[in-house]
């Protein structure tokens, strides 16, 4: 464990310099990451005294905190939506329902937790993504992550599952992960540095929808050649995973993009599809919960797969029943449901953490929903922020309903985090669009320029006017 602590030592000091030469921001793209990216399964060295694990991607918000406290003062600016308050809202119910089922220091530990792995990345992500130098970066930095990534997916995939892990544990770093071969198909299904399979099909999804969006809102454009790169990386890694849940989420991603950038009608009332969906997922679920199970063929077919996520809710609907507002706890036995594992996040939330926070989660794609439809009537000088805007809120309501499949995305993890920064990107994307529309009704030509750079030393987000919230280059490349 030494060599993680000066591992990851080593990484804090470089984001330090970073955040303090170049801005938050881009340390933030530089140095978390690709902490998310590739060091997931890297074990964190144990500090205590109410100090988090010292982790990569901790010890990048560590040094990021640092850097804000340098830069209080500085002039920021988000318009405040409910998505954000839900942002909020969520780490107080995780700290009351730790607290409520346990003591007052399992409070304390989540809340260094969820200020490490779900507070300050949304936040950053929202702030900075004012700023195209942040963009841009960002863009490239998730563009070479995955180059890196594909000969090691494609080794996965035929040959040595676990291949990156088993390496890193050769380099002297310990690790934490599951290192037991899954196969589909006559092939391993890949996990790379994700932890799972399934983690990494659905961070996949999500990378590909931020490669689009950024790319859309900076110079680099659609037409790239290694844009185009990035998103068949995304595509290569989806499939690799060999996993029906982000399969399925890919496909209603792919839906809601469809509907928000052609079919103009849809735009204002696809909340009401978010809802039948919420509602048909929600009584999906209890059929499942009260059918009989029938007996399991244990052939890894998908019929198989499908009754395996039954007997999740099977097993655990009485314990959600009874959890109330607040839970049972973050730690449910698994003899106590015979369960191997819990892969339903939504069932999982509301077991552990309770009914109201499980409902925040269920709320989330429904107020993303609304936002993204109200930024795409509100203006209309240009129709350049509708892709980025389609894109987002697909791949966000995709990875949504791929979370009914997958084990609960608690802070921190990657797959959850990429999620969470794209709902940020969007939202502040929104922003941009509702203050355009407010400007347009002024008699100027074009957009006035923002006065503020987010958390990165880079040029306002307007700048260069154009007709589009993100600038000219960007409209012209988008298109």
């Amino acid at each position: 464990m030494i060599v993680n602590l000066v591992f990851a030592t080593i990484w804090c000091l470089i984001a330090l310099y970073i955040a303090v030469m170049r801005g938050v921001g881009i340390s933030f793209a530089l140095c978390y990451v690709p902490a998310l990216m590739f060091l997931r399964s890297v074990k964190g060295y144990p500090l205590n005294g109410g100090w988090p694990e010292f982790s990569a991607a901790n010890a990048t918000i560590i040094a990021l905190t640092f850097g804000m406290i340098l830069r209080i003062g500085s002039p920021l600016k988000i318009r405040w939506s409910l998505v954000d308050l839900i942002v909020i809202l969520a780490p107080c119910l995780t700290i009351t329902s730790a607290i409520n089922t346990e003591v007052w220091h399992t409070g304390y530990n989540e809340l260094v937790k969820q200020y490490c792995g779900w507070v300050v990345p949304y936040f950053i992500a929202r702030f900075s993504f004012r700023s195209e130098e942040f963009r841009e970066k960002v863009l490239w930095v998730l563009i070479v992550c995955l180059i890196l990534l594909m000969p090691l997916v494609l080794i996965e995939l035929r040959l040595w599952p676990h291949f990156y892990v088993t390496s890193l544990q050769k380099l002297g770093l310990g690790m934490t992960t599951d290192l037991r071969a899954e196969q589909r198909m006559g092939l391993f299904r890949t996990s790379v540095s994700f932890g799972h399979s399934i983690f990494f099909g659905d961070a996949c999804i999500s990378i590909a929808a931020l490669i689009l969006l950024l790319a859309a809102t900076t110079r680099v454009g659609l037409r790239n050649f290694w844009v185009r790169v990035g998103v068949g990386c995304c595509f290569m890694g989806l499939f690799a995973a060999l996993s029906g849940g982000p399969f399925a989420g890919m496909a209603v991603a792919l839906v809601v993009f469809w509907l928000l950038r052609y079919v103009r009608f849809s735009r204002p009332v696809l909340w009401v599809g978010v809802i039948g969906v919420i509602v048909g997922m929600f009584m999906l679920t209890m059929y499942l919960a009260n059918a009989e199970m029938p007996p399991r063929p244990h052939d890894g077919s998908a019929t198989d797969s499908f009754l395996v996520r039954q007997l999740i809710v099977h097993n655990c609907w009485k314990l959600v029943q009874d959890a109330g507002a607040l839970g049972h706890g973050r730690i449910i036995a698994f003899k106590d449901i015979d369960l191997d594992s819990v892969d339903n996040a939504y069932v999982l939330f509301a077991m552990c953490r309770g009914w109201m926070y499980a409902a925040l989660w269920v709320a989330i794609p429904l107020l993303v929903t609304l936002r993204v439809s109200k930024a795409m009537r509100r203006f209309k000088l240009s129709q350049a922020h509708i892709f980025p805007l389609a894109v987002g809120a697909g791949a966000v309501l995709g990875v949504s309903f791929a979370f009914y499949w997958v084990w609960a995305g608690w802070s921190g993890e990657p797959y959850t985090m990429l999620w969470l920064i794209l709902i940020a990107f969007t939202m502040t994307l929104c922003d941009q669009c509702l203050e355009a529309a407010d400007q347009s009704v002024a008699p100027a030509r074009g957009f006035a320029v923002v006065p503020q750079r987010g958390l990165s030393s880079a040029r306002p987000a307007f700048a260069g006017g154009g007709g589009a919230p993100y600038g000219g280059a960007a409209t012209a490349r988008a298109q």
